[in-house]
């Protein structure tokens, strides 16, 4: 898990990386325009602005790394101190452009850049970082304050304010940053319980249908111990002849055909709007319209049965050209009403289906290994989506008695007509 955490939030920061170079670029843009007004007949040849154009090779670097996806962790910390170091050369250049004192040069309007930086910083959600940003800076702008209190012209001394008013602004600084601070922790603790609760999720999907992990996300565990009547479509996939099969072969093998089997045909299935019930040895139960009903659950699932029986034809297919023995698989499908809800005891609930529903897609795939065809789906299936969707065709077969029912079930040999688009 704390791999996981870590990894989310190293793509955050490269993510966030990125929006912070286009930001260093619009501060410099912001020095850039300022030394501009006041410029008038100085040549860029000055040194103060030959550092702005390193400062503007360093931000369009960090923009290029940022764009490639290169990120480490130590270049934020360097970027900050670059913005605090460009932001307090600004007066000392002044000074030199000027035959003016450190006092007015303080005053510039484009000091005030420090709360683009602050900002800046608290994109990178590191707070350590924005503090430290602001460290520097009211170190850096304080040791100028004292050496314009301590020294100069009393005559140009007593144009600037007085030393209270620049603390006062240098501790509204330091105060707009602890709070920035103080946000992006916040911040970044929402965005590591975020991941937790992603991966947790993500977790939780591999012992439960994704469709009720979602819905128990939203409204909590409760909504799986509900119990709901609801209609839907049933489905058995069955290995045939497995256990003959398995009895010549090490566990290894056996695990590895029943690896191949379930990753092959859950694609589909998931691909298709399928739920996936359980595992059961070699066979799959399979729902579609739970945790939810919907309205086209029947069509789906004979839509997503046409690509089941490819799947398994390509799969016979790929073990045949291997040299291994085919292996084929039965479907039996049946539409009707259902109790959906986590069913057990006390130490362990199971989110399951059960019903006459369940019973009879059960049989009907047993009894497509009896007839021999490669799927059986129920009339009331077929019925309740409308008939057969474009590439699947059924012929009806004789009524058979289903074991354990008294009343025939009428029922459709299923095939395929052609390979999908």
């Amino acid at each position: 898990m704390q791999s996981h955490v870590r990894r989310v939030m190293r793509e955050a920061a490269r993510r966030n990386e990125h929006l912070s170079a286009y930001v260093q670029l619009l501060g410099l843009a912001v020095l850039v325009i300022t030394f501009e007004a006041i410029r008038d007949d100085f040549p860029w040849t000055t040194p103060p602005l030959i550092v702005l154009g390193a400062y503007g090779v360093g931000s369009t670097l960090n923009l290029v790394l940022a764009s490639v996806g290169v990120y480490r962790i130590w270049l934020p910390w360097i970027y900050s101190t670059m913005d605090v170091a460009v932001l307090l050369a600004l007066p000392l250049g002044l000074t030199q452009i000027y035959d003016i004192t450190l006092a007015d040069a303080l005053r510039v309007p484009g000091m005030t850049l420090i709360f683009l930086f602050l900002a800046h910083a608290a994109l990178r959600y590191q707070p350590f970082l924005l503090l430290y940003t602001a460290a520097l800076y009211a170190m850096g702008w304080g040791a100028m304050v004292l050496i314009v209190g301590d020294g100069g012209d009393a005559t140009l001394r007593a144009l600037t304010l007085p030393l209270h008013v620049e603390y006062a602004r240098l501790a509204i600084t330091l105060l707009v940053a602890g709070i920035l601070a103080v946000s992006v922790m916040r911040t970044r603790h929402l965005l590591i319980r975020a991941a937790i609760e992603s991966r947790s999720r993500a977790n939780l999907a591999k012992y439960l249908p994704a469709p009720l992990v979602r819905e128990m996300a939203d409204s909590g565990i409760h909504l799986a111990e509900q119990a709901r009547h609801q209609m839907a479509v049933v489905m058995f996939i069955d290995i045939r002849g497995f256990t003959a099969l398995s009895e010549h072969m090490s566990p290894s093998a056996v695990a590895e055909i029943l690896r191949d089997f379930r990753g092959r045909l859950g694609e589909v299935i998931v691909a298709g709007g399928g739920t996936i019930d359980k595992f059961i040895g070699d066979a799959i139960m399979v729902e579609f319209g739970v945790p939810e009903p919907g309205r086209n659950d029947a069509l789906a699932a004979l839509i997503c049965s046409r690509k089941l029986l490819l799947a398994l034809r390509d799969w016979a297919d790929d073990r045949r050209r291997a040299g291994l023995p085919v292996i084929t698989a039965g479907i039996g499908a049946h539409y009707g009403e259902v109790i959906a809800g986590a069913l057990g005891d006390e130490r362990r609930l199971e989110y399951t289906v059960i019903g006459d529903t369940v019973n009879t897609a059960e049989r009907i795939e047993a009894l497509s290994h009896e007839i021999k065809v490669p799927m059986l789906a129920s009339q009331k299936l077929v019925e309740a989506a409308g008939g057969m969707p474009e590439g699947l065709s059924g012929q009806p077969v004789a009524p058979l008695k289903l074991r354990g029912r008294k009343a025939p079930v009428s029922l459709l040999a299923l095939t395929c007509d052609a390979d999908p688009a």
